[in-house]
């Protein structure tokens, strides 16, 4: 029989283990969580411009709605922010919003693929197609992705005040979102073509003036309208959806259960026992916490390194099958995957490299370094932008120099916080995952409405590779936009110090806490005593129980107790 704490978390040690909680509860369970959010990232805009063809029959909507979107990102950050901040619960602060978001992840992934009705642009105008799909898009990026990302985020501040540790959980849980990518690029490898499906009849659909595009070989690519536009089978690849996210929905459910039932809020422990007045709830509030943090200029340098790194990685994602339809036309998909493996690898890589690294020089300059790398990688592919082997060799350097970035920074923000609570004697754990939050979502919508005004703008058409205002505003959507973000983040995180006060600040910490217990005529035990005695505890109720379980059995069967009893002790007693 399996013993659970009161948490439901199977980490039941006070001390952080490799197996169960970091690969697990850090990797694992995340990886599996992201991959739709990683497959919705890149390939919704695709969905929605060539399945339901909304830049043909509903133009404006496609690029208002990312924009509206935001209000509900930011509405829904702050709702996240504020239930971590209120929850007193033994679950955790920030795991029991984790288990809160699968119903609404598996509610909006219904509303975008299987609720939505179909429509196309032969068709009369479908209001429904826009509300449902609105729903679905804000459910999605709204609340459900907040939720889940904003919560696991603050896991790793929650988990430990052991900075070493805090940040290998930091690094292994922004290596799930690229283990995310790489499984979602594998996945989508062998799918695409299943769920963008290219129509090789046009006349069924009743098409006049269809242009037959073929490969090298001579063999038939797929159909182009009069107007150069490809013609996909929309009716195939709107069903092929369908299918596709019942297995998205199933894997989002794993994921989300393992990582809940194998991390544990050590931190959020510790605050249990302490009772709040009114006053000091006040003090701790959402807008204290956003006075304190606006005044902090380690937590306002952190912020924009965050968000610099945010709108660059995200800005790259999106823009990037439309980078290789503008630049590699012949087959676009197979350049792009070619893209994300020349990402992930180095990112992998990059994890045994960064986090070594930072131990012997500290992750500020971990990532300082790793910037300038990331820089100059970024912009060699501009002296060839058509050389696909040069932008192969730019994407694995600028990838390498990215690594210390994905993988330290939070690591770096849990320094941030740490300093704030000696300082302050609150965290900022709730507003700071609000502004984060709507930082990590709200730059997809960004990203996406600013590439789908330039493409817009430019006539951008993937059967006509020859636009060189399209390629150019790709090459720097793509290639150009990340780079400068790197440049900024090499000046910014220069002057982000605090973890020289990592040490001091655990001290003071601890020294407080004792006060405050000392000042209630309490008597004030560490986290790790504490887990002790509560499994102590624990140890005594099960054992309890289960001889009462067993002496009702035995009544009632006519067993002899000390047998039964015995049997038990030699089975399960060392």
């Amino acid at each position: 029989m399996q013993k659970t704490r009161k948490s439901f978390s199977l980490i039941q040690s006070s001390e952080n283990t490799m197996f169960q909680e970091a690969l697990l509860g850090y990797l694992g369970g995340p990886v599996l969580a992201l991959i739709a959010n990683s497959i919705l990232s890149v390939y919704l805009n695709l969905y929605m411009t060539n399945v339901l063809d909304l830049g043909t029959w509903a133009k404006p909507f496609l690029s208002v709605l990312p924009f509206i979107s935001i209000i509900f990102i930011i509405a829904g950050n702050i709702l996240v922010g504020n239930l971590i901040k209120k929850n007193h619960l033994n679950l955790g602060k920030a795991r029991p919003l984790i288990l809160m978001s699968l119903p609404i992840s598996l509610l909006a992934l219904l509303f975008l693929f299987v609720f939505l009705p179909f429509h196309s642009s032969s068709e009369e105008g479908s209001i429904l197609t826009l509300i449902v799909l609105a729903i679905g898009y804000n459910l999605w990026f709204g609340f459900a992705f907040p939720f889940y990302f904003n919560s696991h985020l603050s896991l790793i501040n929650f988990s430990t005040r052991d900075t070493r540790v805090r940040s290998l959980f930091g690094s292994l849980s922004m290596a799930a979102i690229i283990g995310a990518f790489g499984l979602a690029s594998m996945i989508l490898t062998f799918f695409l073509k299943y769920l963008f499906v290219y129509d090789l009849d046009p006349t069924l659909n009743g098409i006049v003036g269809a242009i037959p595009q073929y490969d090298s070989a001579g063999t038939l690519m797929y159909y182009t309208d009069a107007n150069g536009k490809i013609i996909y089978d929309q009716i195939a690849s709107f069903n092929a959806w369908k299918i596709f996210v019942i297995a998205l929905m199933t894997i989002t459910f794993i994921g989300v259960v393992v990582e809940f039932l194998f991390t544990r809020e050590r931190i959020s422990e510790e605050s249990l026992s302490e009772r709040l007045s009114k006053e000091e709830e006040k003090k701790t509030g959402i807008i204290n916490q956003l006075k304190v943090s606006i005044k902090d200029k380690y937590w306002v340098l952190i912020i924009l390194f965050l968000l610099l790194f945010q709108f660059g990685f995200t800005i790259r994602n999106i823009s990037q099958l439309y980078y290789c339809y503008a630049w590699f036309g012949d087959n676009p998909a197979n350049f792009s995957n070619y893209l994300s493996m020349a990402t992930a690898i180095p990112m992998v890589l990059g994890l045994l490299i960064a986090w070594p690294l930072s131990r012997k020089i500290g992750k500020r300059m971990t990532i300082f370094v790793g910037a300038i790398v990331a820089t100059v990688g970024g912009f060699i592919s501009f002296f060839d932008p058509g050389n696909f082997a040069l932008l192969i060799s730019s994407v694995l350097i600028k990838s390498l120099g990215i690594a210390p970035s994905l993988y330290l920074g939070i690591g770096l923000l849990g320094d941030v916080l740490d300093n704030q609570e000696a300082k302050n004697n609150f965290r900022t754990d709730s507003f700071t995952m609000i502004v984060i939050g709507s930082i990590m979502v709200g730059m997809f919508a960004l990203s996406s409405g600013i590439v789908n005004s330039i493409l817009s703008n430019t006539n951008f058409n993937p059967a006509n590779m020859d636009s060189p205002e399209t390629r150019n505003s790709l090459m720097w959507l793509f290639e150009g936009a990340e780079s400068i973000c790197y440049l900024l983040i090499a000046p910014t995180i220069s002057f982000l110090d605090v973890e020289k006060h990592s040490k001091e600040n655990e001290e003071t910490i601890i020294r407080k806490q004792k006060e405050q217990f000392e000042a209630r005529g309490e008597v004030w035990i560490s986290n790790e005593e504490r887990t002790r005695l509560e499994e102590a505890q624990y140890e005594e109720e099960f054992e309890n129980n289960r001889i009462k379980n067993l002496k009702i059995k035995c009544e009632r069967k006519g067993l002899n107790f000390e047998e039964e009893n015995q049997k038990y002790l030699s089975k399960h007693k060392k």
